[in-house]
């Protein structure tokens, strides 16, 4: 069967002549069974009947079958319900075969709707799916590049930038090359031996080479602003003291 789709209010209908041409009778009869059976039908729930405005409004969307539509002044619409009776009125095999076609097929909407709407349903959960897994693997990329990030430690080419720093700042606290207390070789050392000590304290490593990477810029700070103090601090004041007592000499 070809049935030509006609709806009313979002509701799937048929009229007269698809209903009779479907039971293979005339539309003739299908309005006598109507004529007859006036207290079983009730309009609304087994046929809408359309006129004036409506009918017109209804028509516009094309004439479905109906002949000389622009003189028609009423047109039955049947509902699921509606072809029941009609089907029971007939009573032919044909008109028993056709209604079971009817509901599994042209008054189906539901299941249709079901059916698509779960194949929309598996499509979205299926992109969300797709989507989550996306966002689980990005997620995890950026773990991980946060775990090397916290993990990196300063590569070659910083340590010695840091050695350099150190150097820098040993020679300002001791006066320069030529200061007493940079010939001072115990002096020296105790120093050089300050500097990192506090450094690794300071930054809870082992090791100067274990500087974090994202504490490189921190750590050039630190060196370059570190200070001697408490009895360093003294042998160092106190070097110089010698070295001006020997040029005053």
């Amino acid at each position: 069967m070809d049935l030509q789709v006609i709806e009313n209010n979002g509701q799937r209908v048929l009229t007269t002549q698809q209903l009779a041409d479907s039971y293979e009778t005339s539309s003739k009869r299908i309005s006598e069974n109507y004529n007859c059976n006036k207290d079983r039908y009730i309009e609304g729930k087994h046929y809408y009947y359309l006129q004036g405005e409506e009918l017109n409004r209804f028509l516009q969307y094309g004439n479905y079958g109906v002949q000389n539509s622009s003189k028609v002044r009423g047109l039955y619409l049947w509902t699921e319900k509606g072809a029941l009776l009609h089907a029971k009125s007939l009573n032919t095999d044909k008109a028993w075969q056709v209604y079971d076609y009817l509901i599994d097929y042209y008054f189906n909407v539901k299941k249709q709707i079901a059916v698509n709407a779960d194949d929309e349903f598996k499509a979205i959960s299926l992109i969300h799916s797709e989507f989550g897994e996306l966002i689980n693997a990005t997620l995890s990329i950026k773990d991980r590049v946060d775990s090397l990030e916290q993990n990196m430690t300063i590569d070659y080419g910083q340590q010695l930038v840091l050695q350099e720093i150190a150097k820098s700042t040993a020679l300002r606290v001791l006066g320069g090359k030529d200061s007493y207390a940079y010939k001072q070789k115990n002096i020296k050392n105790s120093l050089f031996s300050a500097i990192w000590k506090d450094y690794k304290q300071y930054f809870e490593i082992n090791s100067y080479r274990n500087t974090p990477a994202k504490e490189f810029e921190k750590a050039k700070e630190y060196l370059s602003q570190w200070k001697a103090q408490g009895r360093l601090l003294r042998d160092i004041d106190m070097a110089k003291g010698s070295c001006l007592i020997k040029e005053i000499l």
